[in-house]
């Protein structure tokens, strides 16, 4: 489980306890002290990867590891790309493709070759990928003016289409594609 610790003294820090499944009780707490937030965790191949900040005023993407079998941590990126709220990793063709509100940034699979590969003026909410027609499919608005899209990138992150949303008093949250009308070439 990922956790911001928020200290009585101010101090943030991330935290990651292990559960045991059975009886829900603590295993093992880890703390991560050179991250103030901690956004999105996922098990790659035997060691979590856990994607945040290390400076709350700087927003700067930072990602950890830890290595289940030893405990060991890792710095893997302390980069100058601003990142809140990472919400989705998809590992595609041996890169990292990271969604946060500001921006999609990719990165090889090894942790090298930061870039931010598509932003813009609106909040990135979620994104889905079309293994079929190689697309990526991105829910983005303004929820205080209640305006929403959804866009069609390529694979080099390059609009495609535009779709403009309109709700009444509701906000967005998940997109998703029925993958078996695009199996079968279908939008």
């Amino acid at each position: 489980m990922l956790t911001n610790v928020y200290e009585e003294d101010g101090n943030r820090t991330v935290g990651i306890y292990t559960l045991d499944t059975e009886n829900l009780l603590l295993k093992n707490f880890t703390e991560l002290e050179d991250l103030t937030y901690g956004f999105y965790l996922e098990n790659n191949n035997g060691e979590l990867v856990i994607y945040g900040n290390s400076n709350e005023d700087e927003k700067d993407l930072t990602v950890y590891s830890i290595d289940l079998n030893t405990g060991k941590k890792t710095l893997r990126v302390k980069s100058e790309n601003k990142a809140m709220w990472v919400s989705k990793v998809l590992n595609i063709d041996k890169q990292k493709i990271i969604l946060n509100n500001f921006s999609i940034i990719t990165m090889s699979d090894n942790f090298e070759n930061l870039k931010v590969a598509y932003a813009n003026n609106r909040t990135l909410i979620d994104f889905e990928y079309d293994v079929v027609n190689k697309e990526f499919y991105l829910l983005s608005g303004d929820p205080e003016e209640n305006t929403f899209e959804v866009v069609i990138l390529d694979e080099s992150f390059l609009e495609l289409k535009k779709y403009k949303l309109e709700f009444e008093d509701t906000i967005p949250k998940d997109i998703l594609l029925n993958y078996e009308a695009n199996t079968k070439g279908e939008k």
